[in-house]
């Protein structure tokens, strides 16, 4: 009874996740399509991680911008390949786009639909970031990491509305990426209470 009752609920979980897609996803306008595919690809962001990794060595200096800049890099390689090999491979959930009955009923504007969509490497891949690379600037800019929590909410939205991911890969792609963005950022707090220390026993 109890097994019987675990799967209505997971159904009943996955009956809403699709509603809440159609309902997100067919709220999209004709006006906005264009920035949309272009909020959901990559290579348009790489000005905004040049720009993070520029305040990095302008303000942290050579030695520790180069370690935070190697700390993202590995954040986005544990997030993208986790997000595939820990996720995808292993729940092999289809994309909304891959579901026939619900291809006349959804606005499908990606150039192309991949098979499994739980979860979302895109949600995972910018909310690490933004949660890594906002925890670092912090000191210098407090508003950051909020910034770059709204732009990686805006690119995990671009795949809903394209009709690539259900509402629920892009909400446990993004807490997945948080949390290793949160388990990262404790290296670099560990390093900044090491290079405190140091300063303070330094002879006056």
């Amino acid at each position: 009874m109890a097994e019987f009752e675990s799967v209505e609920m997971i159904q009943e979980i996955l009956q809403w996740d699709t509603e809440l897609f159609l309902y997100l996803n067919n709220l999209g306008q004709p006006w906005l399509d264009k920035l949309m595919v272009l909020f959901s690809e990559i290579w348009v962001w790489i000005p905004l991680y040049m720009g993070v990794a520029y305040l990095f060595f302008k303000k942290f200096g050579l030695q520790d911008a180069l370690f935070f800049t190697a700390l993202c890099v590995v954040g986005i390689l544990i997030t993208d390949q986790g997000s595939v090999q820990l996720f995808k491979e292993v729940f092999k959930r289809p994309r909304p786009c891959q579901e026939e009955e619900l291809m006349s009923q959804m606005r499908f504007l990606a150039s192309h639909c991949g098979l499994y969509g739980f979860i979302s490497s895109h949600a995972a891949n910018t909310f690490g970031f933004a949660v890594l690379a906002g925890g670092i600037l912090k000191p210098i800019l407090p508003k950051a990491k909020m910034w770059l929590l709204i732009w990686a909410a805006v690119v995990s939205y671009s795949r809903i509305y394209l009709g690539v991911h259900y509402p629920l890969d892009i909400i446990c792609g993004a807490l997945f990426g948080s949390l290793v963005g949160m388990m990262l950022l404790r290296f670099v707090e560990r390093k900044r209470r090491m290079a405190s220390v140091n300063q303070n026993q330094q002879p006056l």
